[in-house]
């Protein structure tokens, strides 16, 4: 309506909210993911992977290569007639470090590698970097971190850890009680409020 303020802050606030318990939910699921295949590339490599088909009917593919303690993502592009696959799809192959033969094309060491190469004789090109498992376990731990360090911090000062709400004792709190919202609207505002009331007065 004209003339009238609307608060969004508390829109704001369940909007924010909503986001950071998202993203806890999602580093707690990315963490037990990398755990698991941490754990499993010891006795298998395993590759996720999707396939799309573009209009000139090439491919682009995305993996997720994991295996004997390295988690890695790479994106080809592949020419017209290379491949007929598509969608999703899942490779189990002998347990390597990243889920492929990483340190034979990829630049890096000390279990840090990335790859940016096109394959002349097809075409082919690559993009790709793979990291330790436990790099990748703190950085998908990362969110979850801040989540519970963030309800801490509310706890100490006194808040709700879950919405930050004040729990705090006030002083007008009992006062305020068994007031009406007109009292407290008027509680709140300055004595002359709205501001043409002195003028309408007079």
């Amino acid at each position: 309506m004209p003339g009238v303020l609307y608060d969004l802050a508390p829109q704001r606030r369940h909007v924010k909210r909503r986001l950071l318990n998202f993203m806890t939910a999602l580093s707690v699921l990315l963490c037990v993911a990398v755990a698991v295949l941490w754990v499993r590339g010891y006795w298998a490599s395993d590759l996720f992977g999707y396939v799309a088909v573009r209009g000139d009917g090439s491919r682009l593919a995305g993996w997720v290569c994991s295996g004997r303690g390295g988690l890695g993502i790479t994106f080809s592009h592949l020419p017209p007639g290379l491949i007929q696959a598509r969608g999703p799809s899942w490779r189990k192959q002998a347990p390597v470090y990243g889920g492929t033969d990483w340190p034979e094309f990829a630049r890096g060491g000390f279990g840090f590698y990335a790859a940016a190469r096109t394959k002349p004789a097809t075409g082919v090109r690559h993009v790709g970097a793979v990291v330790p498992s436990p790099v990748a376990l703190a950085a998908a731990a990362a969110p979850l971190a801040l989540s519970v360090r963030r309800r801490r911090r509310r706890r100490a000062a006194g808040l709700c850890p879950r919405c930050g709400y004040d729990l705090r004792p006030r002083p007008n709190a009992a006062r305020s009680a068994g007031m009406s919202l007109q009292e407290r609207w008027r509680e709140a505002l300055p004595a002359q409020w709205p501001p043409n009331a002195a003028r309408r007065s007079t």
